[in-house]
């Protein structure tokens, strides 16, 4: 080996060391920066970079994060100078020292404003912090209001009352939902089905929602979109709060979009969702689902129960006039959601949360959920034996019956009286329910009729014994708890029975009285 070429080599060790040196310096460089202000997420493979400008701790890729801080090497007079190519290399050494994401940092007792962090357990509103923990923040200003929404917000709820045609009931309701999005109440356990003809405002309500959250904290899809490949991929990751199908129309619904919903907005339920460039994943929806349509779309599976008190139905009956249409910012001005959203925060979200989940046994509520679904014959004659035949016996039992019962002058089961009644009313057989699709929707519907009998269907082993032996076989029989048979028909006038007393609500500072 000559002396040049040692010379080479000597400059190449030289140079390697150099070159590794650099890059250990940047390497340091990037997680002094860094380190305060960045989580990396390992099983999403992104960074949680915290924004100066917005207040808020947002998700970026590596090619992000990688220009913001090659933006940050330029730009700053004092810091070192390095290429993008090689920030993007070592960036990825960098993420495996930074902090893991840890999401119970981000409690959603924090509420972001333009101007600030509001925090719901010390009701102080404080300047945006890093240590605020926020990942979004509204669209508004807070500032101290006093009042009541009516005051705060005139021409909102004059728009929301006359809706509702001044239904105190359903005016809380929809007022209850906004203050649920903005606050974002953590399983709810209902959704709202906004119903009526066109031209009521159920599209213009649904945007109003919108409104009050972060614009990335909602997502709007039709039925066919959710439930086919990657429906839900939207809702991974940070996830949305606010899911809506804008219009649902008068047409069947399927059966795979109805059981997902049922488990959106069922508590705690996770279920995997299909990504096009990833792995599958697990999310876990806490938020709202909201919806519209002509009708009730789903009437034929709550006959069934499949959705049985986790609806909301709210008639819009009223059809507003060509001339008295207005632009979104007449119908509810920037200045009074932003006084909305400050009033919000003050409200307790445990009294919310529990009077939407209440608010399905008001009668005017049950009574008008019930007729949106009894659009047929089987319904109304269902109706009408529960009304005229059953009624409430603590302890009580009668067997729902099998579908070898046949007609008895004297029935002692569910089944055999609608057989009997179906007989004295000449119905003809092809048009009489299957024992099994009389066992679904009676029990349903009974107890959707009177929530307050508690009544349950079980198993109920019978035991008989054996002619000419002293054994005995066991039978199980379906059977209803808490409710009796009449011997004598009783004409009920009084259907739905107050089982939520608003006298407790009025008294909570949420509360509407219309005027």
């Amino acid at each position: 080996m000559n002396l040049s070429e040692l010379n080479q080599i000597t400059i190449n060790e030289v140079s390697l060391n150099f070159y590794e040196q650099q890059q250990e310096e940047q390497i340091e460089w990037l997680y002094n920066q860094l380190q305060d202000k960045c989580f990396f997420n390992r099983e999403e493979n992104v960074f949680i970079f915290y924004n100066d400008k917005t207040g808020c701790w947002e998700t970026k890729n590596l090619e992000q994060i990688t220009s913001i801080m090659t933006d940050l090497s330029w730009n700053s007079i004092d810091a070192p100078k390095y290429r993008y190519e090689r920030i993007f290399t070592s960036i990825k050494t960098v993420g495996a020292r930074l902090s893991r994401f840890n999401t119970k940092l981000f409690s959603e007792n924090r509420i972001g404003f333009q101007n600030g962090c509001y925090d719901l357990k010390s009701q102080k509103f404080q300047p945006h912090h890093p240590e605020n923990y926020l990942l979004f923040r509204n669209a508004y200003h807070f500032q101290e209001v006093a009042g009541s929404f009516q005051t705060v917000c005139p021409t909102i709820y004059q728009w929301l009352a006359d809706r509702v045609q001044n239904e105190e009931i359903y005016l809380n309701i929809l007022i209850a939902f906004m203050y649920c999005v903005v606050l974002e109440i953590q399983n709810p356990e209902r959704f709202l089905l906004l119903s009526g003809p066109s031209a009521t405002g159920k599209t213009t309500f649904l945007h109003l929602l919108t409104s009050l959250l972060p614009e990335n904290r909602w997502y709007a899809a039709g039925p066919e979109d959710l439930v086919r490949n990657f429906g839900l991929e939207n809702l991974r990751g940070l996830g949305k709060y606010l899911l809506m199908t804008n219009d649902l129309g008068q047409k069947d619904l399927s059966e795979k979009f109805v059981n997902l919903i049922r488990s959106l907005v069922s508590t705690g339920e996770t279920r995997w969702v299909d990504q096009k460039y990833a792995d599958h994943q697990k999310i876990c929806f806490t938020g709202l689902y909201a919806t519209s349509s002509n009708g009730n779309p789903f009437a034929d599976y709550q006959k069934e129960g499949i959705l049985n008190r986790r609806m909301l139905f709210v008639p819009f009956e009223k059809a507003i006039a060509p001339d008295s249409i207005q632009c979104f910012e007449q119908l509810f001005p920037h200045q009074e959601r932003e006084r909305f959203v400050s009033l919000a925060v003050q409200q307790d979200r445990q009294s919310i949360r529990q009077f939407l989940q209440m608010a399905s046994n008001h009668p005017l509520v049950r009574q008008m959920t019930l007729e949106s679904y009894q659009t047929d014959f089987h319904s109304e004659f269902l109706q009408y034996i529960i009304n005229t035949f059953f009624d409430y016996e603590p302890n009580g039992e009668v067997a729902i019956g099998s579908f070898q019962d046949h007609i008895e002058e004297e029935p002692n089961s569910c089944f055999g009286v609608y057989l009997l009644q179906a007989k004295k009313w000449n119905i003809v057989a092809e048009k009489l329910l299957s024992f099994n699709q009389f066992r679904r929707e009676f029990s349903s519907l009974l107890q959707s009729t009177f929530p307050q009998w508690n009544v349950t269907k079980k198993r109920k082993s019978l035991y008989q014994k054996e002619q000419n032996s002293k054994k005995f076989t066991e039978k199980k029989i379906w059977i209803l708890t808490n409710v009796c048979l009449l011997e004598t028909p009783k004409d009920r006038q009084e259907h739905f029975q107050d089982n939520l007393d608003l006298e407790a609500y009025r008294s909570m500072n949420f509360w509407c009285e219309p005027s």
